[in-house]
């Protein structure tokens, strides 16, 4: 009918979208091969570039292209002065805006934009910081800008109470704004470092940071981004001044061999000294956190005086019933708070009862409840957090992996904790129907002789951490998940190993170079059966 338009039908604006894509893809297809065949004749002119350019402010994610543009770059950076690079490298930067028009998430555009700059003789970085800020407007949670916005920020010079206060900004506009908080991490130990140097950050600001970041969690209690921040400000990371070097825990010499723990993973070896003299033999990594000495020494007296010595600090060793033994008087496992921290943390707990009370079924407020008692007190809130977690495994089964592992961690910081054995005093150790998915805090138990971890949930992953047991002859790990031992690591004093109702499968695969081979051979004697426990002597 006369003044109507024509609707096409569904089927025609197929085949139009066909014919197009299909076009498309004929000039892609021509272009980038033209591309290839100039590459490998090493032809990196000016039609290259022109090249790339076209077919990248239509698609500026091959990063491929950007690689062949940045060779060309490299090539230029040696013909050419300061004078002609310049002009060049505006037309780059000109080419990344267009092509960030195109995508503003862009990671090969923001990359190459970065690279570019460094290249010109008088890069101007204050309207970089500009340009992301113009960004940030259109897109506030655009990641790559923000990573970007961090180059363009320490180029320019700008000082970090400045990008700290633009966070704030962009977090009072919308709490949700993840990448906002985690710049706001980087930036926190630069604006307000602790001056005692205790700890990350200043107490009183640590203190705001919790209650700015509370509003922000119970503002929408099921938006992730300030539950992430704040489980930051709960963590090690912020009750200490800077990462601890290594430092040795525990110590023991016998007559062929000696064994040091430290209290994080040791790049490098202590030196073990007899009054005042390194005794010499080769040291092995038994595992990222011990070390075992071999040697072939002369019977000691019980007055001398044996050492372990290392940059963090010195163990010195005395006489004891399993030989010479040290044991650092460090107890605490994890860092701890500041009181006008802990203070805070415990208004945030009542809090949380309170939120749990409006939506008893909230995975997040029942995780924050746990990390809180943990950072506040392990022990006091011990049963109570096994109570949450055991929810948490209800309500949010598909991160139960998770909650086991963290419940795990939980119940080791908590025997710990009521135990002298977590520093060596201790020669037996059980933690038998304890509901362990995982292994923490292994490297206090490198003293132990007898360790039963029968009737838990360990599965494979958990073999490696038994490393630490260097001083263990009995070993009980039946009634597990086990399914192989080929992560079972060589533990050189042991006599007695239990693996009894584990679904272990090709159960004589055992690894030979992880076991001695007068255990491997009982061993592989022991599981062909289904009776799996036995006697390794």
């Amino acid at each position: 009918m006369h003044g109507r338009l024509k609707v096409r039908t569904s089927a025609q604006e197929q085949e139009i979208k066909r014919k197009e894509r299909e076009q498309k893809v004929k000039i892609y297809t021509a272009v980038m091969g033209k591309i290839v065949k100039k590459r490998e004749a090493g032809e990196l002119d000016d039609e290259m570039m022109s090249l790339t350019s076209q077919t990248l402010v239509r698609n500026p994610d091959i990063y491929t292209l950007w690689n062949i543009r940045r060779e060309i770059f490299v090539a230029y950076k040696k013909e050419k002065n300061d004078e002609e690079m310049a002009p060049l490298v505006d037309s780059e930067v000109r080419l990344t805006e267009s092509c960030l028009q195109v995508n503003p998430k862009s990671y090969c555009a923001w990359h190459h934009r970065g690279w570019v700059l460094d290249l010109h003789p008088s890069p101007n970085w204050k309207r970089e910081l500009a340009l992301c800020t113009k960004f940030l407007m259109m897109d506030e949670r655009n990641f790559h800008c923000w990573d970007y916005r961090r180059l363009a920020a320490e180029k320019s010079g700008v000082s970090p109470i400045d990008e700290f206060n633009f966070s704030t900004e962009k977090i009072n506009d919308n709490f949700s704004n993840y990448s906002a908080w985690h710049y706001r991490s980087k930036l926190l130990p630069l604006t307000h470092p602790d001056a005692a140097g205790k700890a990350l950050i200043e107490p009183d600001k640590h203190r705001q940071e919790l209650e700015l970041v509370q509003n922000a969690a119970f503002t929408d209690p099921n938006d992730t981004s300030a539950w992430f921040y704040q489980r930051w400000l709960l963590g090690r990371d912020c009750s200490v001044a800077q990462k601890e070097p290594p430092r040795p825990l525990l110590a023991w010499l016998g007559t062929s061999r000696a064994v040091v723990s430290f209290s994080s993973a040791a790049p490098s070896p202590p030196f073990l000294r007899v009054n005042g003299a390194n005794l010499l033999g080769k040291w092995q990594k038994a595992s990222k956190f011990v070390w075992t000495l071999s040697l072939n020494v002369e019977t000691i007296g019980q007055d001398c005086v044996i050492e372990v010595v290392t940059e963090s600090g010195t163990l010195v060793l005395k006489p004891d019933s399993i030989g010479f033994v040290a044991i650092c008087p460090e107890s605490k496992l994890e860092g701890e708070h500041d009181p006008v921290v802990i203070a805070e943390l415990k208004g945030q707990l009542a809090c949380c009862r309170q939120l749990l009370d409006l939506e008893p079924d909230s995975k997040w407020t029942l995780l924050t409840l746990v990390l809180l008692m943990q950072a506040i007190d392990t022990s006091l809130y011990h049963g109570e957090m096994m109570e949450f977690l055991d929810k948490l495994l209800l309500v949010d089964p598909l991160r139960a992996g998770y909650y086991r592992d963290l419940r795990s961690k939980c119940v080791l910081e908590f025997k710990l904790s009521m135990s002298d054995w977590s520093f060596g005093a201790q020669k037996t150790l059980s933690l038998s129907d304890c509901h362990l998915s995982s292994l923490y805090f292994s490297n206090r138990l490198a003293l132990v002789q007898e360790v039963d971890l029968s009737k838990n949930e360990l599965l494979d992953h958990s073999l490696p951490a038994l490393a630490s047991l260097q001083l263990c002859v009995r070993l009980d790990l039946s009634h597990n998940k086990l399914v192989t031992l080929e992560g079972f690591p060589h533990l050189p004093a042991l006599v007695y190993l239990n693996l009894s109702s584990n679904p272990l499968t090709g159960k004589s695969k055992v690894v030979e170079h992880n076991i001695k081979k007068a255990e491997l051979a009982a061993l592989k004697e022991l599981i062909s059966e289904d009776n799996t426990c036995g006697d390794l002597s």
